[in-house]
């Protein structure tokens, strides 16, 4: 199934990371950030988010030895994330962690791992990204009939 990625501008816009420390922050949004509101509420809406959730950590709960958590109400591991914010792009295989320490996302910690069956594409609106795996096709050999 495939999984829509945010743009990499838009994880600067909304997060700031730490590359030393491999943590992630949210930053402080402006009301038009908020277009799924009325406009007239969406300065109220901005201040709530902010005192609620501007300058604290961000994509840190525990989640299968991975820091995970949710953007646009998508999760997303932070190790990912992290990449795509130190490299300015996705990654197109597998990102790992050179030390074996899931929890450590420090810019000299990760690795990646090229996978070619991975497939990314731009959306169509040139918003996002799409990630989702190429098909597979096996050759399998006949089975010979031996008359038994």
């Amino acid at each position: 199934m495939p999984q829509h990625l945010p743009s990499v501008e838009y994880l600067h816009k909304i997060l700031r990371c730490e590359p030393d420390t491999g943590k992630l922050f949210w930053r402080e949004r402006t009301p038009d950030m908020f277009s799924d509101v009325d406009p007239e509420h969406r300065q109220a809406k901005c201040e709530q988010w902010n005192a609620k959730y501007a300058n604290r950590p961000a994509l840190y709960m525990l989640r299968n030895k991975y820091f995970v958590g949710r953007i646009d109400g998508v999760v997303h591991y932070a190790h990912k994330v992290l990449f795509a914010m130190y490299y300015n792009r996705w990654p197109t295989g597998k990102v790992r962690h050179l030390n074996t320490d899931t929890t450590d996302n420090r810019r000299k910690n990760l690795h990646e791992i090229p996978r070619p069956e991975i497939e990314i594409r731009q959306d169509e609106d040139g918003q996002g990204w799409t990630i989702g795996f190429k098909p597979r096709y096996t050759t399998r050999r006949p089975v010979l009939y031996t008359g038994r």
